[in-house]
């Protein structure tokens, strides 16, 4: 059997493939992103996500980050729009402990005041940082007019005042609210067997206190088409196209996939490069993209130039995407 499958008694799903490595990799995948926010919670996903690491009933916030990394391991962790994921490298021999750290991070966090409010200004330099860089500002803006009226428009980062506003009580309530142990997948890869594998989780992860989704997603409604110009202090030009695509349940997201990969993948060769950069120099970067969710999906092209206006840019832009399909 290539993969190994069980489902905790909490409603955890765990999955686990066995390769030959000295390396094991383990994450915990919960369902739980920035559209999961109420209202006047914008952005409290990403700053929940930092403040896992600021401590639990049983570290502090130097011992969470020595625990690993002493042993040549790594610990670390990001936000999208529909997950978390806490996530570890270590030696095969260490596993059980980036097992009960990653439980520990999960479900005793404590996220003590103090700690929280030093996060909240590594934050506020995160949205300053990304502000200065229009080829990634310009997909929240696009994906602001796509999800117009759903949590799915907001960017993960949020917004100053809101993360400033945001207490001990309102991170506990988010997580109370939406790290649901039938949400959460478990997932590793190393060279232990099935029931080393099984006696860990059970041991960690199977002590968890269950606690089932009570809520649904809000599907998002079809927005209008839109074009819209907006005028920035940068010597850059970017124009992105998109909309709408394949959700992670459709068969034909794999199509889609190699067709975004082929017209404007990561490779010097992708259709749209040859034709903006390789033959005629005018573009600094021209990529595809296509992003899966859970019930819908984006697709986007994203050019950007030094030296055409943007106007100028997005016709050249539209001419050459015809001309490749």
């Amino acid at each position: 059997m290539e993969f190994y499958t069980h489902t905790l008694p909490n409603g955890i799903r765990c999955i686990h493939k066995r390769v030959k490595s000295p390396v094991a990799h383990c994450a915990l995948m919960i369902n739980t992103g920035s559209r999961d926010e109420a209202p006047r919670e914008h952005g409290i996903a990403h700053l929940t996500e930092h403040a896992l690491f600021k401590g639990t009933t049983h570290r502090r916030a130097y011992q969470i980050n020595c625990r690993l990394e002493k042993l040549g391991g790594e610990l670390n962790a990001f936000t999208t729009k529909e997950e978390t994921v806490i996530h570890t490298t270590t030696l095969r021999g260490d596993f059980s402990k980036a097992v009960e750290l990653i439980t520990d991070l999960a479900f005793h966090s404590i996220f003590p005041p103090r700690e929280v409010e030093r996060e909240k200004e590594v934050i506020l330099d995160e949205i300053n940082s990304y502000k200065d860089l229009p080829a990634e500002r310009i997909y929240d803006d696009f994906e602001e007019l796509l999800f117009a009226g759903s949590p799915l428009a907001h960017n993960i980062l949020g917004r100053k005042a809101g993360i400033m506003g945001f207490s001990q009580q309102d991170i506990l309530a988010f997580v109370g609210r939406t790290y649901n142990t039938d949400q959460m997948v478990l997932a590793s890869i190393g060279n232990f067997s099935e029931k080393l594998f099984l006696n860990i989780i059970e041991r960690y992860l199977g002590t968890a206190p269950a606690n089932p989704r009570k809520f649904l997603r809000i599907f998002p409604e079809r927005s209008q088409s839109f074009n819209k110009v907006l005028r920035r202090n940068t010597h850059q030009a970017h124009c992105l196209a998109g909309g709408r695509a394949f959700d992670l349940h459709d068969p034909r997201r794999v199509s889609l996939a190699l067709l975004t990969n082929l017209l404007g993948g990561p490779s010097a060769n992708s259709l749209l490069n040859v034709s903006l950069r390789e033959k005629n120099g005018l573009s600094y970067n021209v990529e595809a993209g296509y992003t899966p969710l859970s019930d819908t999906g984006i697709a986007t092209i994203d050019n950007g130039a030094f030296f055409l206006s943007a106007q100028k840019l997005a016709l050249l832009f539209t001419v050459l995407i015809v001309s490749c399909l």
